[in-house]
């Protein structure tokens, strides 16, 4: 039986405000309309709420209005990502994130997978740097540098263990940052940053000076 398919709100007028970008509009439109935060709008990932296209248009404003409005803060897309997890990979500022946790988004859902998107995103040179310090300043670090030594990048790694990051920490795969840097945990991410920046070796040499260790060594 084929799957129903969703029906989406792309004709309504918030919906066409957000396809032109308008932020204006949209917030207008947002508070003259109680049913905005029910919305379905069509994204990449199928569908989107009001939230998430608040945060695609980059607009604390909008977000805001729609989180006083009723939007609930952690509601999923059709692919499941929160908001707050779309938020560094939508290059939204970090103005967009603090409304967010502000109002009680979830900062640790999927394993604290919002810092991991942003640090994803600082490990290409898109920015996010903000957001990274930001998540790390409210308690989002348990994963935080195992994410930071998988993707190669010096300017996270020491950032992480200045702000109290443990260099040996352990993940759930019992694979502990050096693991990753080295390659010795075999990931897709691994691979993919060392074709694309051949820094590894760098992050490597970083952690065995300030007392990092492979899990097969403690």
């Amino acid at each position: 039986m084929a799957k129903k398919q969703q029906k989406l709100d792309a004709d309504s007028p918030f919906g066409r405000a957000i396809t032109e970008k308008d932020r204006k509009k949209a917030i207008v439109i947002a508070r003259n309309d109680p049913k905005v935060p029910r919305l379905k709008l069509p994204s990449p990932s199928g569908y989107e709420r009001a939230l998430h296209a608040a945060v695609r248009i980059k607009s604390a404003e909008l977000a805001e209005v729609l989180l006083g409005l009723g939007s609930k803060v952690d509601m999923p897309d059709g692919k499941g990502y929160t908001a707050l997890f779309l938020a560094p990979e939508l290059y939204a500022p970090v103005e967009v994130v603090k409304v967010l946790v502000e109002h009680g988004a979830n900062i640790h859902v999927d394993n604290d997978a919002p810092l991991w998107s942003a640090i994803w995103q600082v490990s290409y040179g898109f920015g996010g740097m903000p957001i990274v310090r930001y998540l790390v300043d409210r308690g989002s670090h348990p994963r935080g540098l195992t994410h930071a030594a998988e993707t190669g990048n010096l300017r996270v790694v020491p950032l992480l263990l200045k702000l109290g990051a443990n260099v040996n920490e352990l993940d759930d795969h019992g694979k502990i940052p050096l693991d990753y840097a080295t390659g010795a945990a075999h990931t897709f991410m691994e691979s993919h940053v060392k074709k694309k920046s051949g820094n590894l070796p760098s992050v490597e040499a970083f952690l065995r000076e300030r007392g990092g260790k492979l899990s097969a060594e403690l």
